[in-house]
């Protein structure tokens, strides 16, 4: 009997296998269909209820705000929400607020404070230092000696002259230690006797030098109460100007503030002879104002502190009017350095005007009232040297200088200053060059008399500090108004 093939053992797994397949399949379809359905219908209700439970959704973290993009990782919870409780943490968190308020404003209090502080100490180191550098007190004159009057048959020279005590103490040479001195307490002393009320030539003073003597000691009781009485006090503006104008000579050991037309070429050709710079001081030649000369910015701070409290300090002056119309004779005059091109156009564009002729003279060159009227209207701090204050330039109250000659007396105060720092030279103080015009009287009342006495009086004004600090009388009384004006 021929066998017919039936299904094999692997076929009817297979048929099992998917029929058992499915029907994992559409029972899990029929779930899944029965939640979907439940969930739709359920819905409405569980919204309703959410907005009406007394529980809110509180986020756990804490600083999260609807800004926040990431996805926050962590669960949220439901607290429940207590009025009293949220009204107390909103009045901690007002009085948290309140306390770092008052704490920022209290450091702010302390660093206002702290810096008034500061401003505060930093004037009274400078007071300290004002102080600290004030001119001492000259020690009181000594008992004053009865004057003993001279024999009635005994006929008074005529030279004799009785000198009435004065507020002003003036510091008698060398060589009058034992003359009596003027007195501010009384009256009884002579100038021309000793303490023993004695006639003695040795004690008789000259015009020059009482008039050297007061003017040094003007100046060191003017500087006495000054601000800038100390080099240390100077800006950084001044001390360019000073160390640039105050020359140093470390082998005779002495520092000369030279101001241009006060015979500063004179004291540069004795400096470079001490130094063997030049042959002699008579030879005629061109000055050069740079060339062998050491000066005050040459050296570091500590350097120039020491030579401050060591060397020999001089300086000398000039009645300001005559400087100023020697500057003028020198360089619109006589045009040197084309003085003339530089200013002259812009000054008589300004202060001459159009159509104005000047009688015999050049029409480009400036008269000496432009001139002036130029000098009130510039800043000083930006003017040229041979105009500018002598007292800005030489700085005398904060470099304390041991000596202030004069241009009025240059002969005897060079001579006096020479043979004190010369040591082994024979330097003397040179003869005018040949080619040297002097501005006389004459020429200077000629000057001034076509000068309205407003301009001049604005120009005592501008140059006032060098006036009462080097003891010379303004011009203003000694001025008539020009006719015509």
């Amino acid at each position: 009997m021929k066998q017919i093939p039936g299904p094999s053992c692997t076929m009817v797994k297979r048929y099992y296998t998917i029929r058992v397949s499915r029907t994992v399949a559409h029972v899990f379809c029929l779930c899944f269909a029965i939640t979907f359905c439940t969930l739709l219908v359920a819905l409405p209700s569980l919204e309703k209820s959410r907005q009406s439970s007394p529980f809110i959704e509180v986020d756990r973290r804490a600083g999260s705000s609807e800004h926040d993009i990431e996805v926050q990782d962590e669960p949220l919870v439901l607290v429940e929400y207590d009025p009293a409780e949220a009204a107390l943490k909103r009045e901690e968190d007002k009085m948290r607020e309140r306390a770092a308020k008052e704490a920022k404003a209290r450091q702010d209090a302390e660093r206002r404070l702290g810096e008034r502080e500061r401003v505060r100490e930093t004037e009274r180191d400078r007071e300290r230092d004002r102080q600290r550098y004030v001119e001492r007190e000259e020690p009181r004159l000594p008992a004053r000696a009865p004057v003993r009057e001279a024999p009635k048959e005994v006929a008074r020279r005529p030279d004799e002259r009785r000198v009435e005590s004065a507020p002003v103490r003036i510091k008698l040479p060398n060589g009058m230690k034992g003359c009596a001195r003027p007195s501010p307490y009384g009256r009884g002393y002579n100038v021309d006797r000793d303490t023993t009320g004695q006639i003695n030539a040795a004690c008789t003073m000259d015009e020059k030098e009482v008039t050297r003597n007061v003017r040094n000691t003007t100046i060191k009781s003017l500087c006495a109460v000054e601000e800038l009485n100390h080099f240390s006090l100077l800006n950084s503006e001044q001390r360019r100007t000073l160390d640039a104008q105050v020359l140093v000579d470390d082998a005779h050991k002495f520092m000369y503030c030279f101001v241009p037309k006060v015979a500063c070429s004179n004291w540069k050709r004795v400096i470079k002879y001490m130094n063997n710079k030049v042959p002699d001081l008579e030879t005629p030649m061109k000055m050069d104002h740079r060339k062998d000369l050491v000066f005050l910015h040459d050296f570091s701070d500590e350097e120039i502190q020491l030579r401050l409290k060591t060397y020999y300090k001089f300086m000398f002056v000039r009645d300001p009017t005559e400087r100023l119309l020697s500057a003028y004779r020198n360089k619109f005059g006589e045009n040197i350095g084309s003085y003339n091109a530089k200013y002259g156009p812009k000054i008589i564009e300004k202060y001459r005007k159009p159509g104005k002729l000047i009688e015999g003279s050049d029409q480009s060159m400036i008269t000496f009232e432009e001139f002036l009227r130029f000098l009130v209207d510039s800043d000083t701090r930006r003017m040229d040297p041979h105009w500018r204050p002598m007292h800005e330039l030489c700085q005398p109250c904060a470099m304390k200088y041991d000596f202030v000659g004069s241009f009025e007396q240059l002969s005897e105060d060079a001579t006096l200053i020479i043979n004190k720092v010369r040591g082994s030279s024979d330097a003397y103080f040179p003869a005018r060059q040949s080619w040297y015009k002097p501005t006389t009287d004459e020429k200077k009342n000629q000057q001034l008399n076509n000068v309205h006495p407003t301009y001049m009086k604005q120009v005592v004004d501008k140059y006032a500090k060098d006036y009462i600090l080097f003891g010379y009388p303004p011009p203003i009384s000694d001025i008539t108004r020009p006719k015509g004006l």
